[in-house]
């Protein structure tokens, strides 16, 4: 009897013991296989170290097939070089709606982190198509890879959607037969793919039912380390309404004919610093926004380098809350549709943003990928409808940027003081305003065997809107009447400050280059140039007068 007793109080012992403070996926359960989803083990080790903030080390090398993974409370995840976690592809692999779709989602966690020099798959090959899905084909996909989770399993085939249609971009042999051959040897762009997506009402845009791979929600005090993420389907790595977040040292590389591929976003957060991050998407390279109604702010971004088919940098283009306090300071842009974005459509505003220490280049793509037309700098405040609330973009400064690129820099805002559409209210107050650019240095150069010669607003719509003297008041969608780009463009704007400004075109000319630095006129106010030059078309055939 006593020996039954000693026994018992033993097993009590050990079953009141904590956690252990580092726990082995396989111990488990988790083996690596590319075919049968280590989904269950590796989750069972995250929820069990949680309770003591330890650390979950994926300890056999190799390929992990796997779906969602949930961090929460607080828990670390390491993932050591030599293995990777690779994404499922099956909707049953991401329980709940869009939302909730990541591979690995940080939910209310604090004091969170993932770490380690491996790397997480988003599996994108598997998504691309290789002729448009219809319908009928959808519903004859084939079974689901065996699954840990027997509601994986069972789940069977899924109804899938074609993203978009191929499309076409310009003749090559058009383009170099008017350009007499130049610029157009050997030039290949990426195509744009088709790619499946899931039928799931949860999805506001049947073109973007796909999962993300790192999400940061809701959470505080989190670090993601070290790791790679590549080929994703969708955004990489996003950061939603958490505070105290560092992400250092990442990389992320994804197929650059894969729209809405965005790198890392940043939405509605604070207190958000990004390091030594190293960014290779077809969509946004990093992408900061106010989606809801909470406001993004406190962030800093420095030492990175980032190539994007859109916008390497965006801030805005949602933004339903203010975007503030945010600076970039040492970032190297490669071979970009659009640099420095400032994209503001909504009734948030943005403000206190500094760009420092930069070096930019930027190339135009088929015209059917948008956004970009080659801009190193882009600053625009101009409402998506007739509708909107305009906020407005202020205190913005540049310092010390170099650029090489086929477009100038382009600053566009319009009037404020709108009682309704239709109406106007006498007011000398922009949509943009105290913006300033000091040492700034631009070559324009031929890089791409597209037209180009457009200033974009999109996405906007100018319907309803008064007029004023010189043209419409608010600018929309693509303008191409002008057919000319000015090395500087600047309207619908106040207090702007010029300073130390040179910009130099090289040869071939391109037929939409200006000569002149265009203010407008009629939508501009305190506008200020100090030792500005532009140079480099002397002789050369290209536009002499801007717009009218």
């Amino acid at each position: 009897m006593r020996v039954f007793l000693l026994l018992a109080l033993a097993l009590a012992g050990v079953a009141a013991r904590p956690p252990p403070k580092r726990c082995l996926t396989s111990m488990f359960g988790a083996q690596p296989s590319e075919a049968i989803y280590a989904t269950d083990g590796l989750q069972a080790a995250l929820d069990y170290c949680k309770e003591t903030c330890g650390t979950v080390v994926v300890d056999k090398p190799g390929t992990y097939l796997t779906g969602t993974l949930r961090l929460t409370d607080c828990v670390h995840l390491e993932v050591p070089a030599g293995v990777t976690l690779l994404a499922g592809t099956q909707r049953g692999d991401y329980p709940g709606g869009q939302e909730a779709w990541y591979l690995l989602r940080f939910d209310r966690c604090s004091k969170c982190s993932v770490t380690g020099g491996g790397a997480i798959d988003g599996n994108a090959r598997k998504w691309v198509l290789a002729a448009p899905l219809t319908a009928a084909a959808a519903n004859t996909a084939g079974p689901e890879p065996a699954s840990g989770d027997p509601a994986q399993a069972s789940s069977g085939a899924r109804a899938l959607l074609a993203a978009q249609q191929e499309q076409p971009a310009l003749s090559l042999e058009l383009e170099a037969a008017e350009n007499g051959g130049a610029g157009a040897q050997g030039y290949r762009e990426p195509p744009t793919k088709a790619v499946r997506n899931w039928d799931d009402p949860s999805c506001p845009d049947p073109q973007q039912c796909r999962p993300r791979l790192v999400g940061v929600v809701d959470s505080t005090d989190v670090v993601i380390s070290g790791i790679s993420i590549k080929d994703p389907v969708y955004t990489a790595l996003g950061v939603f309404q958490s505070d105290r977040v560092t992400i250092q040292g990442v990389k992320i590389a994804g197929d650059f004919g894969i729209q809405n591929t965005d790198g890392i976003i940043l939405d509605g957060s604070r207190y958000v610093h990004v390091k030594g991050a190293e960014v290779d998407v077809a969509g946004d390279g990093l992408g900061l926004q106010a989606s809801s109604g909470k406001a993004l702010e406190h962030v800093d971004v420095a030492d990175c380098r980032l190539r994007s088919r859109s916008s390497a940098v965006r801030l805005g283009q949602v933004a339903q809350a203010d975007i503030r306090y945010v600076s970039f300071k040492g970032l190297t842009i490669d071979e970009s549709a659009r640099g420095l974005a400032i994209q503001l459509r909504d009734k948030g505003s943005i403000s206190h943003i500094s760009f420092s220490q930069v070096s930019i280049a930027t190339k135009l793509f088929d015209p059917h990928w948008w956004p970009g037309q080659a801009e190193p700098i882009y600053v625009t405040a101009v409402p998506r409808d007739s509708s909107t609330k305009l906020g407005a973009v202020f205190e913005v400064s540049f310092k010390d940027v170099r650029a090489t690129g086929e477009n100038g820099i382009f600053l566009a805002g319009g009037p404020m003081g709108i009682d309704r559409p239709g109406q106007r209210r006498p007011s000398k107050d922009y949509s943009l305003s105290v913006i300033s650019l000091e040492r700034v240095s631009v070559e324009l150069a031929k890089r791409s065997i597209y037209a180009g010669g457009c200033q974009d607003y999109r996405p906007s719509r100018g319907e309803g809107a008064p007029s004023a003297p010189g043209g419409p008041w608010w600018p929309a969608g693509l303008d191409c009447k002008h057919g000319g780009t000015a090395p500087i463009w600047v309207s619908g704007a106040q207090r702007v400050s010029l300073k130390s400004i040179a910009v130099r075109y090289s040869r071939p000319a391109r037929k939409d280059w200006l000569r002149q630095v265009w203010i407008d006129p009629f939508s501009t106010f305190e506008v200020q140039t100090t030792d500005v030059v532009v140079s480099g078309l002397e002789g050369a055939t290209a536009q002499e007068r801007p717009p009218s």
